[in-house]
């Protein structure tokens, strides 16, 4: 049996498309090198029907990149990079969602910064608003917040050398795969902490750069908004795109 000729033909039958779970865009996060316009346009000739903008979420970054006005300003200004992208990939059809590389400011050492960061699906500008300053808090703080407001939070690249595994018991699992060119993620060892677990595992580009489109999940074409998209990936055992 081919396994690779029942998967399409699982996707041509269930509708699902691809979809991107971790990207950055120029000028939201200092790593991202493509803007909003130019993901759209790659993105689209890469047949993704979905992408999540995941910019960084760090107090170091809200300081030094949006350094002036209140916490509600800064966070006007980092939804507006994820509404540039929703305006470019609305053309293609392309549906975005908001989600966020959250960094706690608490679980960062002297030495390596950021040490642990996670993964959030689920977010609303709503409560972006409303929830101001989130790398003050601990990642107990975090994931409890995140319960009852239905946000999905999954340690980004957590075998990195520089990064630091979080409490298991305080998040709702792990980016799987990690499709990053210029580091080493030790995929293999996150792969069997998922199995080990029973944690959601993702898999994600980490996209910066023009050719970084290397990874993500299927998703089904019916999701339409940030609060289904959390539901799914809640929910569902997810099939995974690896480069």
């Amino acid at each position: 049996m081919d396994y690779n000729i029942v998967l399409e033909d699982n996707i041509r039958r269930l509708k699902l498309i691809k979809c991107e779970m971790h990207l950055h865009t120029f000028g939201g996060s200092p790593c991202g090198k493509v803007s909003p316009r130019d993901i759209a346009i790659l993105y689209n000739r890469a047949g993704y029907g979905a992408i999540t903008v995941t910019n960084h979420y760090m107090k170091y970054f809200f300081e030094h990149m949006y350094p002036f006005g209140s916490d509600t300003d800064r966070i006007k200004n980092y939804i507006g990079f994820y509404k540039g992208v929703e305006y470019y990939c609305k053309p293609f059809g392309i549906k975005v969602f908001l989600g966020m590389e959250l960094n706690p400011e608490c679980m960062n050492t002297p030495t390596a910064s950021p040490a642990a960061e996670f993964l959030c699906y689920g977010v609303t500008e709503d409560f972006l608003y409303n929830n101001l300053r989130l790398y003050d808090y601990t990642q107990r703080e975090l994931f409890e917040l995140f319960n009852r407001n239905d946000i999905v939070m999954l340690q980004s690249h957590p075998f990195r050398e520089y990064c630091t595994l979080g409490e298991l018991e305080y998040m709702h699992g792990i980016e799987e795969y990690n499709g990053h060119k210029g580091h080493t993620s030790h995929n293999e060892k996150a792969k069997e902490l998922v199995k080990q677990q029973g944690f959601i595992g993702i898999s994600g580009s980490d996209f910066h750069e023009m050719d970084g489109i290397t990874a993500g999940v299927y998703i089904p074409e019916t999701i339409d908004n940030n609060i289904q998209f959390a539901e799914y990936i809640k929910n569902n055992k997810l099939k995974l795109i690896k480069e």
